[in-house]
């Protein structure tokens, strides 16, 4: 079976859990809106949003998933917050390592952490089934993407959710992006000029997209 006729299900996968670490606003903040939307989900097991948590009884969770998943890590937290011990990150590589049948997606607001940590604790290739990818929510968060094109990653993306405002972005900056997704902030903290503004930098970030053949969501 040829790697298109695998059909992949959604899952969520959290060795750790936090929602206080994050540079967004709590109304735009992605994690408090994923605790929000699925906080009666037994499977996030986010009780609190509180101090980080080691959710050690969860890491062999993918050993269990017999299908293929196609499986988002920590989307409540971000597996390189400087308080997660390097050894626990290791313990999640070797996992997605043992289980290649599944595509892990890791994205992050501490690229320099990460790129570190590859480089000086991981020392070897990124695997096949990781995709690494960055949260830029405003200008000041661009310089994220250059460190996240420095990482070896087989699929590499960038998340502007919410965007909170333009960034100036270039045709270069933007090369070697696999995809990237989109969205606005929430409509109820919006006036109408910012919902129109939103509108235009979204439409601009799709045109470069398309021009470069970059998938957008």
């Amino acid at each position: 079976m040829s790697k298109s006729e695998v059909k992949f299900s959604p899952q969520f996968w959290n060795p750790s859990t936090c929602s206080m670490e994050f540079t967004l606003d709590c109304v735009n903040c992605h994690p408090l809106v994923y605790t929000k939307i699925y906080d009666e989900m037994e499977s996030l097991h986010c009780e609190k949003r509180c101090d980080l948590k080691l959710n050690n009884r969860k890491l062999t969770e993918p050993y269990k998933w017999k299908t293929p998943r196609y499986v988002r890590i920590n989307p409540l937290t971000d597996l390189f917050l400087d308080k997660i011990p390097d050894e626990f990150i290791m313990k999640v590589f070797n996992i997605i390592s043992e289980t290649p049948s599944h595509i892990y997606q890791i994205q992050t607001v501490c690229p320099e952490r990460m790129l570190l940590w590859l480089k000086n604790i991981y020392k070897r290739p990124i695997p096949d089934n990781v995709w690494l990818g960055v949260s830029v929510e405003d200008d000041t968060a661009k310089d994220r993407i250059s460190l996240l094109k420095q990482t070896s990653a087989k699929v590499k993306f960038i998340s502007f959710t919410p965007l909170l405002s333009n960034i100036e972005l270039t045709e270069e900056i933007l090369q070697g992006i696999d995809w990237v997704v989109v969205g606005k902030r929430i409509e109820q903290e919006c006036s109408q000029e910012d919902s129109q503004l939103n509108d235009l930098w979204i439409e601009t970030l799709y045109d470069m997209c398309k021009k470069l053949n970059i998938l957008i969501f």
